[in-house]
């Protein structure tokens, strides 16, 4: 996998940084709500210019670093990051964007790190018109904080066949997320029955849409789509510029978020911290190629 991430050249680079920065954003308004918390910087001091670390347990998915624009040295950065995880006895797993800068991106190879994943971060400005689309059916509610536990089940109910592993961070995640306060909540319901969940997390005049999930025998009737629209109203409402979505590339969901008319803004990439490497190997895991 290449050591460059797409970087959308129509986009001014403080944008970009904003767009970055808005997924931690987002896990920094969670993590009070979360068990066995620890984050570094605090969030309440803000999200810096270089990074954000989250330590929620050795195996949980949030456990990560998000990694910006850095005015610090790429060694001196990894080293403070790495030893955030470290003295927790967890490897280090680092979430960046071309944003970043090829500073770090020279400094992982040299320190035998291998991208894992890539994530398609859209965005979509609030001006443009988005596709529109009706389920007579469908009802569309915004929910409270007193609503975390019906959330969570619902949301539960869209991912258990295809991550049936994760049902239960799933609900204990959906729960942190309404009762924080911090995200807007939204439930697709047909009669009493939801059948598809979504949120809403603004940043700096930027709309993140995220865990948008619809249960299994209603998709591809266009309940994601509807969810879609609401939350981009919602987003208008509240003043916002842009919207902005991660998702797999070629995916279904970015397949939907194409149709109402988001595009790529930067390619994320997750990089994991390799252990136990014999020597005669890191000449092949540090190839470009």
């Amino acid at each position: 996998m290449q050591i460059q991430a797409q970087l959308s050249a129509s986009m001014d680079p403080n944008t970009h940084l904003r767009l970055q920065k808005i997924e931690a954003a987002a896990m920094a308004a969670l993590f009070p709500f979360m068990e066995e918390r620890i984050v570094s910087p605090d969030p309440i001091l803000g999200i810096t210019d270089c990074s954000m670390s989250f330590f929620n347990g050795r195996d949980c998915p949030l456990t990560r670093c998000f990694l910006f624009s850095s005015n610090t040295h790429a060694q001196d950065l990894l080293d403070e990051v790495e030893n955030f995880f470290a003295t927790r006895g967890s490897n280090t797993v680092l979430e960046m964007s071309a944003v970043t800068g090829g500073a770090i991106f020279k400094e992982l190879r040299r320190r035998i790190y291998e991208c894992t994943q890539e994530i398609h971060l859209l965005y979509k400005p609030l001006t443009e018109d988005s596709l529109s689309k009706e389920i007579p059916e469908l009802t569309i509610k915004v929910l409270t904080t007193k609503d975390a536990l019906y959330w969570a089940k619902a949301s539960v109910a869209g991912w258990a066949d295809q991550t049936p592993e994760a049902v239960q961070f799933i609900t204990r995640y959906g729960q942190a997320l309404v009762k924080s306060g911090k995200f807007t909540a939204l439930a697709a319901d047909i009669g009493d029955k939801p059948v598809g969940t979504a949120c809403l997390f603004v940043y700096e005049n930027i709309a993140l849409l995220m865990n948008g999930s619809v249960v299994k025998e209603h998709r591809g009737k266009g309940v994601h789509s509807v969810l879609t629209q609401a939350r981009l109203q919602l987003a208008k409402k509240q003043g916002c510029q842009y919207a902005a979505v991660a998702v797999i590339p070629q995916s279904q969901s970015a397949q939907i978020f194409t149709a109402h008319g988001f595009k790529l803004a930067h390619t994320r990439q997750t990089w994991h911290k390799l252990t136990g490497i014999d020597e005669t190997n890191i000449k092949h895991i540090t190839d470009e190629s």
